[in-house]
């Protein structure tokens, strides 16, 4: 599709117009007339070539939870096209069609790009930031609570999000295994059956959104993220050589009102978890999700 041939568009704040830059051409020709009243039609060259659309004028519209003005603009002829673009957003919606109604092909992708400064349309941003918490574990800690928070300029826009596994044993494949992740609550628990100290774990995670852009994000960006299985904690001063206590950075953080707080033992047992604040007073508190996991969940802070 257009959008994916390296068109470029510059949108004009003061003239109230968006020009495309076709690929090896310098010109700024004009791609959309925000000026053009309901009904009127002027030559576009949204499609890289020059092709006469209709103005549809400016509508008031939900688009992702929020009343935005909308201008639409449409092409009839063999092809169809209907595009659609919202304030403060940029491209809310585009329909093509190609044939008739009955027999020909249909595309229609909703919000395909956002507005990141005041000049340039641009994709939309998605990332996944961290695998947390990914380190080297004892074979008897398993299960445990992963996360893997990601960015989205639209979370409503995300499509996939997984984690992908495989599991060896002296270079040898022994298993794979796919997580669907939860865009809401991006938290896996993480278990494999036939674990044995001396195995290795290579993990990577994909997200997608259902722009036309098909915008991908990977962790990491190359490669592969790899935790070593050490053997299981048989007591006190094996713990001492293989698995140390820790505390992890919260997540979210800033937060409000939940937050994560990741955690290792050497043993099972009850956790407490006391906050303090910058003047050294303890914080009241209220725990919820309190597992052996290596995850708890942080609620409500408030000084006592």
């Amino acid at each position: 599709m257009i959008f994916n041939t390296g068109y470029l568009f510059n949108y004009d704040a003061l003239n109230q117009k968006v020009f495309v830059k076709l690929p090896n051409d310098s010109t700024l020709r004009l791609g959309i007339d925000f000026n053009s009243p309901s009904g009127s039609n002027y030559i576009s060259y949204l499609r890289g070539s020059p092709q006469e659309f209709t103005s549809g004028g400016i509508t008031s519209e939900i688009v992702l939870g929020d009343t935005h003005n909308v201008y639409s603009v449409q092409h009839s002829g063999s092809d169809f096209y209907i595009y659609k673009f919202a304030d403060n957003l940029g491209i809310s919606y585009f329909h093509a069609r190609s044939g008739t109604v009955q027999a020909g092909s249909q595309t229609t992708q909703n919000v395909i790009s956002a507005i990141i400064d005041s000049l340039i349309y641009n994709p939309i941003v998605l990332s996944i930031d961290t695998m947390y918490p990914i380190q080297d574990r004892p074979v008897d800690t398993f299960p445990y609570l992963l996360t893997i928070p990601y960015t989205a300029s639209y979370s409503a826009l995300v499509d996939s999000f997984y984690l992908f596994v495989k599991h060896f044993r002296a270079d040898t494949l022994v298993q794979t295994k796919f997580y669907n992740i939860s865009k809401g609550n991006p938290k896996i628990t993480l278990y494999l059956n036939g674990l044995i100290a001396g195995d290795n774990l290579k993990f990577r995670a994909a997200i997608t959104d259902t722009s036309i852009y098909y915008n991908i994000d990977h962790y990491p960006d190359t490669g592969w993220v790899v935790m070593n299985i050490l053997p299981p904690i048989l007591n006190m001063e094996d713990s001492d050589k293989q698995y140390s206590y820790n505390l992890f950075q919260n997540y979210p953080n800033p937060f409000n009102p939940n937050t994560i707080v990741g955690y290792q033992l050497p043993v099972s047992g009850n956790v407490t978890l006391k906050v303090y604040n910058l003047l050294d007073k303890k914080l009241q508190r209220w725990l919820t999700s309190i597992n052996l996991q290596g995850n708890m969940k942080l609620s409500s802070m408030q000084k006592r």
